[in-house]
């Protein structure tokens, strides 16, 4: 099972999830005791479609940097030249340097971004850790503590 599949496998669960907490056939409402379960299966769905998408891009990136290695190799194996080997060589080794650099500006773009993602959804908290800090916070002594959150 690669990266896609297990994606497309919790696709398929989210919409299950989404069809058993929807009042109709077309999904389009909820079910009055399920809105918030609903709402979070609609998120799901959209993120997990995002990455979906995502891992499509770059498998298609990878096909394409494949087919321009493959063509490269070709022109230079077609060539007929003295010193064909050593051309070759540095030629092949300098393609191979700015394919690795822009994979390596691309991860690092990544990064950046699930960097950001965290910081903004970390603050949120689970309802059982926001019930147990609203416990803590109440037994407290001071007033001071809404300055907190």
């Amino acid at each position: 099972m690669n990266r896609l599949e297990l994606l497309e496998e919790m696709h398929d669960m989210a919409i299950h999830n989404k069809y058993c907490y929807s009042k109709d056939i077309l999904m389009n409402t909820p079910k009055e005791e399920y809105i918030d379960e609903w709402n979070k299966e609609n998120e799901k769905l959209e993120l997990i479609q995002e990455l979906i998408n995502e891992e499509k891009a770059e498998e298609d990136i990878l096909k394409m940097i494949g087919n321009q290695i493959l063509n490269f190799e070709r022109v230079l194996l077609n060539q007929k030249e003295n010193y064909q080997q050593v051309r070759y060589y540095n030629e092949t080794e300098n393609f191979m340097w700015r394919i690795f650099n822009c994979i390596y500006f691309s991860s690092r773009q990544e990064e950046k971004y699930l960097k950001k993602f965290e910081i903004k959804y970390k603050k949120q908290l689970s309802k059982q850790a926001k019930k147990d800090k609203a416990i803590n916070k109440s037994n407290a002594s001071s007033f001071h503590w809404e300055d907190e959150i």
